[in-house]
């Protein structure tokens, strides 16, 4: 609400990735117009509270807690008024969406990687398998190729969406001067989607596939191994669109699109 020369914001904002983190704290809020705004504030302004109540299975670094504000004073610098949003499609929700399946992407990576070195370094081979180590047995080898394979196909898939946003940012702007038009920028929406799924997918079968090399003693708590599937299973659970519901809006996006 204005005040004077500046303005007062009040209220809670959950979730907020970072922020613990984080100089400049940015909140979404609505001002006095019903706009949507975005409020740029520094980390110890008066009335601005950090909550480190965040405590999921995984994701722990992310310090997703709670921010309280309390008549907390803004001034006109720090508020950007969203014109886009609400009105028209814009890439800014695709490109939040893509970042967070190139995390996934990021965690089968990490979990291929710790299986090579596992099994290289530390597994055992199996009496029967006929070799003298665990990376010569075939089936170790198939079990890391499988999860090679499955982390490659993410990396490809969202590579290939963030194209499609480059493709639509590069197109001709609209009216309101907000680059991409339309069309371009729905595909890209069912690109990001597809490429969400089958990173989601490929971070918790390669997670779950590294104990596969290394049997039980992989689960030694000195390995940290868990932290793969945690933190997968956590980021595909929390974020704004859950895989069940983006395969709804892939499939939904794809069927009217092809009528």
């Amino acid at each position: 609400m204005p005040d004077g020369d500046r303005y007062r914001l009040s209220g809670t904002k959950y979730y907020s990735t970072g922020s613990l983190f984080a100089d400049w704290v940015v909140i979404a809020a609505k001002n006095h117009l019903d706009e949507r705004v975005r409020v740029v504030l520094p980390h110890g302004r008066p009335g601005l509270r950090l909550i480190d109540d965040w405590d999921g299975m995984g994701q722990r670094m992310t310090a997703s807690g709670t921010t309280e504000l309390d008549d907390v004073a803004v001034y006109p610098h720090e508020v950007v008024v969203d014109e886009a949003v609400g009105v028209r499609r814009t890439h800014l929700g695709a490109f939040h969406q893509l970042f967070l399946a190139a995390v996934e992407t990021g965690i089968a990576k990490n979990a291929v990687r710790d299986a090579i070195g596992y099994a290289r370094d530390r597994a055992r081979s199996v009496r029967h398998s006929g070799v003298d180590h665990a990376v010569q047995d075939p089936f170790v080898q198939h079990t890391v190729g499988e999860m090679a394979a499955l982390e490659y196909g993410a990396e490809a898939t969202v590579e290939r969406a963030a194209a499609a946003i480059d493709r639509a940012l590069a197109g001709p702007r609209g009216e309101d001067g907000v680059a991409g038009g339309e069309p371009a920028l729905a595909e890209v929406a069912t690109e990001v989607a597809q490429a969400q799924v089958v990173a989601a997918q490929a971070a918790l079968r390669a997670a779950e596939r590294l104990y596969d090399v290394g049997g039980a003693s992989a689960t030694r708590r000195e390995f940290n191994f868990d932290r793969h599937w945690r933190n997968a299973r956590t980021w595909s659970a929390t974020i704004r669109s859950p895989t069940r519901h983006v395969w709804w809006a892939t499939t939904s996006s794809m069927a009217n699109r092809h009528r």
